[in-house]
């Protein structure tokens, strides 16, 4: 899985929600098991998965209690669990404003 930042026109009607202009997308190999060196990615239609967030989200990292976790450029955190992350079902969890912005974020 490949979580990657998109951009979104709040001026449109299709994206009425988007505030920020950036959203978070999921993309998958599109064939896993034939596709050894992953060439090949499709976009999920569940897509986008956080919206009104900032660019650069790190690699997400799995929690011991198999909680799954992204941050991004401002600090936002998102979580998942292992059956949602597949999903695309990510949910905001906080805005950490201690945390400094940071470009590419990875832990």
């Amino acid at each position: 899985v490949n979580i990657y930042p998109g951009l979104c026109d709040k001026s449109k009607q299709d994206w009425p929600s988007c505030q920020t202009g950036t959203l978070l997308a999921q993309a998958i190999p599109a064939d896993y098991a034939g596709d050894a060196l992953l060439t090949n990615w499709t976009k999920p239609d569940y897509n986008p998965i956080m919206e009104n967030t900032e660019r650069d989200p790190s690699t997400p990292w799995k929690l011991p209690n198999g909680e799954w976790r992204l941050r991004t450029y401002n600090g936002m955190y998102g979580a998942a669990s292992d059956a949602d992350f597949l999903a695309g079902k990510w949910y905001e969890l906080n805005n950490s404003s201690p945390f400094r912005t940071c470009e590419c974020p990875s832990l």
